[in-house]
């Protein structure tokens, strides 16, 4: 019963990144984008990002589903820096801001609750949004009127 319920919290983190954030940008950033090699020839790995657009600085929101295993979303954390880092310099920025939308692990006493809070704490490099709250990304996109930037074949 364990398993049903981590599936309908993953449910609902895609259910409210796509209602309350994609719908309401998909016209203006990309969306559902893988970023490769092809986007950044010196990476060597895919990664999934729900939104990017940029207005002088690289705006980006990935969603995480802290049920995963705490390798995975530390893998994707790392990933999600890189790839930021990487557009930074290929499109001569010096900052960007990246939002994470999760929702906290229903576990307390877990390592993804360790990497929950500590993302909580360095407000620096994500900024962390409840999946419930993904308008608040998409007010922030809309509010600096981000735009599609990358070159991407359709």
């Amino acid at each position: 019963s364990d398993y049903l319920y981590e599936t309908i919290e993953e449910n609902k983190l895609s259910f409210n990144v796509r209602e309350k954030l994609i719908q309401r940008v998909e016209n203006k950033i990309h969306t559902n984008i893988d970023i490769n090699k092809k986007i950044l020839p010196s990476l060597n790995f895919s990664l999934n990002i729900d939104c990017i657009g940029k207005n002088g600085s690289i705006i980006a929101a990935k969603s995480f589903d802290f049920n995963a295993t705490s390798q995975t979303i530390e893998r994707n954390i790392f990933r999600y820096e890189i790839v930021l880092s990487k557009l930074n310099e290929q499109f001569g920025q010096n900052h960007y801001k990246a939002f994470i939308i999760a929702d906290e692990p229903l576990q307390k006493e877990t390592e993804n609750f360790n990497i929950w809070e500590t993302l909580k704490k360095n407000k620096m490099q994500f900024d962390i949004v409840k999946s419930d709250e993904s308008n608040i990304v998409a007010d922030y996109i809309e509010n600096n009127n981000a735009q599609m930037f990358l070159d991407i074949a359709e």
